[in-house]
């Protein structure tokens, strides 16, 4: 990145900053509800006016961690968490600086409103001695040796059991990890966190314990269990979405082919893409994920998820297989409008084309290759929001869930090479799918 790059990024990255303060300021300080604060504009998320979100449902999420677990093993979870950490670092300083105390123990209440885990209370204290409280910010003491957080509802045990995905071991990467930076920043020492119980391997409820200082990282190690038991209010729990209600809500999609306002929709119950429930994904997020298995696993971590994303978007091609061309473009379509990506030209020989054409093509056998280029994919986005660029093309998620759709439809297979690629640092990206008899 360059001088004048480098300018640039700082530049927006205060005009973001103040514009989220702001809002926060609002939403923190008149305890506003979500519609207010997460918007809808031209078919984009945005959160408090300037963070980069893209809705996300429960199978998606599970596939992605699906994918990983299943190339790399449970091993791969910790440097995600370890990513995850620095990202909730990074919140935790302008909370610092930016906030009141007060303000500061709502935000994961905010956490909880947009739609990630929910926590009843936390304790603090010691192994022996716990208290319940209710603001990290002003409630916690010196001689605090732990921070305890029964949880239910975190985004990856959702998105594991969304698709009957049996695990072993504890699966929560965002919540508890983005948490332990936010303490450390917060309470200015080290914190220490593991997780005691886990909803994504069949435990009731997920048990985060943080260990303040080193005789909290000690602490941590000898604490067990809660002696009480742990209830959370009725309204705390929602439903998981199942792989065929998503069917079903694209099949709607692409039949009635709503406007890009009626698409989402933040009703009482949360967000909803097409009458299904979805939480927001921060592209900043994203960027983690990919950050932490980049650093611990190179180029075979962005490979490992290319069959599970091609594999889905397969099931989603087949989901509206008999529509027609018209209809079918508009499953491509959906996430460009929701934000994964921009397309900005289609290429069947040299030729540019609609995406309706090129699925006309691909009827008639009239396109053994296709090039398409786009702009801001997701992955792109979320390297550029930790200030990252790449070796090798990174976009094998995107490139490979669209590769399984034109597979769904096509009765010969189809391939996928990214020849150029944003996070790189090239001007866009170019994925060449290449059409070839089984």
């Amino acid at each position: 990145m360059g001088v004048v790059d480098t300018v640039s990024w700082y530049l927006e990255s205060a005009r973001r900053i103040f514009r989220i303060r702001r809002e926060m300021n609002r939403y923190l300080d008149e305890d506003s509800d979500m519609s207010s604060f997460l918007t809808v504009d031209d078919g984009r998320l945005w959160l408090a006016g300037g963070i980069d979100v893209v809705p996300s449902t429960d199978p998606m999420w599970g596939a992605l961690i699906q994918a990983l677990v299943g190339a790399h093993g449970p091993a791969v979870i910790k440097p995600i968490q370890d990513v995850y950490r620095e990202v909730g670092s990074r919140h935790g300083k302008l909370l610092k600086y930016l906030f009141s105390p007060e303000q500061q123990g709502r935000i994961f209440d905010f956490y909880s409103d947009i739609g990630y885990a929910n926590a009843p209370y936390l304790l603090a204290g010691t192994v022996e001695d716990l208290r319940r409280i209710e603001d990290v910010g002003t409630e916690i003491r010196d001689d605090d040796e732990l921070i305890v957080a029964p949880i239910r509802n975190a985004s990856e045990t959702h998105g594991v059991k969304s698709i009957g995905l049996d695990l072993t071991f504890p699966c929560c990467i965002f919540e508890p990890c983005f948490a332990q930076g936010v303490f450390e920043q917060l309470l200015d020492r080290p914190v220490y966190m593991e997780e005691k119980r886990c909803e994504g391997k069949g435990d009731d409820y997920c048990l985060y314990v943080f260990g303040l200082g080193e005789r909290g990282r000690q602490a941590v190690k000898a604490f067990t269990s809660l002696s009480e038991e742990v209830t959370f209010p009725e309204d705390a729990a929602r439903d998981t979405v199942s792989p065929e209600q998503v069917d079903d809500m694209l099949r709607d999609y692409v039949s009635q082919h709503p406007s890009a306002d009626e698409m989402l929709e933040l009703g009482s119950d949360g967000l909803e893409l097409m009458g299904v429930p979805t939480f927001p994904f921060l592209i900043e997020a994203w960027g983690s994920i990919i950050t932490g298995l980049m650093d611990t696993l190179g180029q075979s971590a962005i490979r490992s998820g290319h069959d599970t994303y091609r594999e889905l978007g397969i099931r989603h091609g087949t989901a509206v297989s008999d529509c027609s061309p018209e209809e079918y473009s508009r499953l491509i379509t959906l996430w460009e409008h929701v934000g994964y990506y921009t397309i900005d030209e289609i290429t069947v020989d040299g030729t540019s084309v609609t995406v309706q054409e090129l699925l006309e093509h691909l009827d008639n056998e009239t396109a053994p290759t296709f090039s398409i280029q786009i702009t801001d994919s997701m992955t792109a986005r979320g390297l550029r929001e930790h200030r990252r660029t790449t070796v090798y093309p990174a976009c094998i998620f995107e490139s490979a869930y669209l590769e399984g759709v034109f597979a769904a439809r096509h009765p010969r297979d189809i391939s996928v090479t990214e020849k150029t690629c944003q996070a790189r640092g090239d001007n866009h990206c170019t994925w060449q799918y290449h059409v070839t008899d089984d």
